[in-house]
């Protein structure tokens, strides 16, 4: 189970790993979608932070919330990198100019205009 701790270590890494990353291709299995995912296209990680248990990362007016759960993780590719997991699994795929961000079994990933703080649901 990923609690508060485990997810600020997730935030601490993407914001080592992704930050400033430019989002060239978003996918993702979710229903809480609240934008069109074309306007998280050509935006730029700003920053990645916890509030409890949920990692919200922040692009520049939008936030991406995910929550773990229990079977949640978070990995950081480099675009020719194979996939460790199953696509299947895929709940988010970010991917950037040099990297790419996966989120596999997550729960929880909602997408937002930042100022709705989504997040705090």
């Amino acid at each position: 189970m990923v609690e508060g701790p485990t997810a600020r270590v997730y935030a601490l890494k993407i914001e080592d790993k992704f930050k400033n990353e430019t989002i060239r291709q978003i996918q993702t299995k979710t229903r809480r979608i609240y934008v069109s995912l074309n306007k998280i296209l050509g935006r730029r990680l700003e920053k990645a932070e916890t509030f409890g248990k949920n990692i919200v990362m922040f692009l520049d007016g939008f936030a991406i919330r995910v929550h773990l759960m229990m079977f949640g993780a978070i990995h950081i590719y480099g675009l020719d990198e194979p996939l460790l997991k199953p696509e299947k699994q895929v709940r988010l795929l970010l991917e950037g100019e040099n990297r790419k961000l996966v989120v596999y079994n997550a729960p929880i990933v909602e997408i937002d205009k930042a100022e709705k703080n989504c997040w705090k649901t």
